[in-house]
């Protein structure tokens, strides 16, 4: 008897249908999880860029002495905040919270300034109000955070409330 080598025409059929049906549930399942990657890096990227200019912005805020009026913009956005503190790390004087170019910034009162958000994100939106009572004087912030790419739309709100130290000790 001749045993021939090879596939019958049924069993290559049969083969192939089933590496494409094991590749096309591969490749289904490895597109969600690479958009699933892509959307956690946009989301902390977000997160992180908010988290530490509200930071930053409380912390100095709490320690201040009192927002300088004059220079500052409320109720509006992009606003801009401007106060006065005597905190050791910075020697004194003015610190401006403002936005440029849809980045946070932070400018003493020597000129020099920082950024406070990635150049990966862009603020949409930056809005201060100031709440005074008898006893103290607060600042309240809004900052809407996006994504710079294209096909994001992934945006976050963040929302703080800060008693300024300076307002309610020294009175």
């Amino acid at each position: 008897m001749i045993e021939k080598k090879g596939f019958t025409l049924i069993e290559l059929v049969v083969y192939t249908a089933l590496v494409t049906m094991i590749g096309g549930l591969v490749l289904g399942l490895m597109i969600p999880m690479y958009r699933a990657g892509v959307e956690s890096r946009i989301s902390r990227r977000i997160n992180a860029s908010g988290a530490l200019m509200m930071e930053r912005l409380i912390r100095e805020s709490k320690d201040a002495e009192s927002i300088v009026m004059a220079s500052s913009t409320f109720n509006t956005n992009p606003g801009v905040l401007v106060i006065r503190t005597t905190n050791a790390s910075t020697s004194g004087g003015t610190m401006k919270f403002s936005l440029s170019n849809g980045r946070g910034l932070l400018t003493f009162g020597d000129d020099t300034s920082q950024f406070l958000t990635s150049s990966q994100t862009n603020i949409s939106e930056l809005t201060f109000w100031h709440l005074v009572s008898s006893s103290s004087e607060a600042t309240r912030v809004k900052i809407s955070i996006s994504d710079t790419r294209a096909s994001s739309t992934k945006a976050r709100d963040f929302f703080d409330t800060a008693v300024l130290r300076g307002s309610y000790i020294n009175k």
